[in-house]
C-alpha cells in the first residue's frame, strides 16, 4: 500500500516484515497516528497476543484495509494453486515463445507475468480479446485460472499455451513479423562496438521463435515471405524507371532483364 492511502483511525491487516511474505500472518490493527517526515504510521494491535501493544510500523507491511484481508487472503491461495499447476509444465522456452506471441498482437492490457508465470488480463477486456482472437472464454479455460480482487484474470501456464497457439494461427503475421523485426534489429545492434552481448541474446531467444513461427505455421510464413518478395520487386521495377527518367536507359535495361529472370 501506499503511505498517503493510509487513513487514521482505520483498521488494516498488517504483517511482520513485508506484506508479501504469505507465509506470515496477517494481525489486525488501527492507525493511531502517522509520523509523516520518516512515513512510519503508528498502529495498535486489536487481536492475539499483541493485543494492545502500539508501535510504528513500515507501509511495506500494510497488507490492505481489514475488510479486504479474506478477499487477499483468498487471492493468495488462489496464486499459489496456479503455482502448483505451472509446476507441471513449466519450460522456459515455451514461455518465451509465449510472451513473443502475446507481444507481437499489440493489445498492451493482456500481460505476461512472472513469478509464477501467467497471463494477466482484465476482465473488462476479455470479450473484445476473445471475440479479436476466436478464442473460448477465458475465466473458464483452466482449473487453476482465477479472477483477482482487482478484477484481473490469471490465467496459468498451460492456458497460456493454448491461447498463443490460436494467436498465432489466427494472426500469424504480426507473430513472424514481431520475431522478424527483433531479430534484424539484434543482429544490427550487435555489431555496434560494444554491443556484442545482442547477438549472444539473438541465440539464446532462437529456441523460443522457432517454436513461435512453428505456431504460426509454414503457411503463414510462405506468404509473409511472398509478400515481401512482391514489396522488393515494386521497389526495383520503381528504380528501373526511375533510371530511364534520368537518362541511365543501359541500367535500367540490366535491371529489367535481371527481373525477368534474363
Amino acid at each position: 500500500m501506499n503511505y498517503a492511502d493510509i487513513e487514521v483511525g482505520k483498521m488494516y491487516g498488517i504483517r511482520e516484515g513485508r506484506a508479501s511474505l504469505t507465509d506470515r500472518p496477517i494481525h489486525k490493527v488501527r492507525v493511531i497516528s502517522k509520523l509523516d517526515d520518516k512515513k512510519r504510521p503508528r498502529v495498535r494491535y486489536l487481536d492475539g497476543e499483541r493485543e494492545g501493544l502500539e508501535e510504528f510500523a513500515r507501509t511495506v507491511q500494510f497488507v490492505a484495509k481489514w475488510a479486504d484481508v479474506k478477499k487477499v487472503l483468498r487471492d493468495e491461495a488462489n496464486m499459489e494453486a496456479l503455482r502448483g499447476a505451472n509446476a507441471e509444465s513449466l519450460n522456459d522456452v515455451v514461455w518465451e515463445a509465449i510472451s513473443t506471441v502475446i507481444f507481437s498482437t499489440g493489445e498492451d492490457t493482456m500481460v505476461p507475468m512472472g513469478s509464477p508465470e501467467r497471463i494477466e488480463i482484465p476482465t473488462f477486456d476479455l470479450d473484445r480479446i476473445e471475440a479479436r482472437f476466436g478464442l473460448d472464454p477465458l475465466q473458464s479455460s483452466h482449473r487453476a485460472a482465477f479472477v483477482d480482487r482487482n478484477e484481473i484474470l490469471h490465467l496459468p501456464l498451460e492456458a497460456a499455451e493454448a491461447i498463443a497457439k490460436r494467436i498465432a494461427q489466427r494472426e500469424p503475421d504480426s507473430v513472424l513479423l514481431y520475431i522478424q523485426q527483433h531479430e534484424d534489429e539484434l543482429l544490427a545492434v550487435g555489431y555496434q562496438p560494444g554491443m556484442r552481448h545482442r547477438h549472444h541474446l539473438l541465440r539464446e531467444l532462437q529456441p523460443a521463435y522457432a517454436l513461435a513461427r512453428q505456431w504460426a505455421g509454414s503457411k503463414g510464413e510462405t506468404e509473409l515471405l511472398t509478400r515481401e518478395i512482391e514489396r522488393l520487386r515494386g521497389i526495383l521495377i520503381q528504380t528501373a524507371w526511375t533510371l530511364k527518367q534520368n537518362g541511365a536507359d543501359t541500367e535500367a535495361r540490366r535491371l529489367e532483364r535481371a527481373l525477368e529472370g534474363g
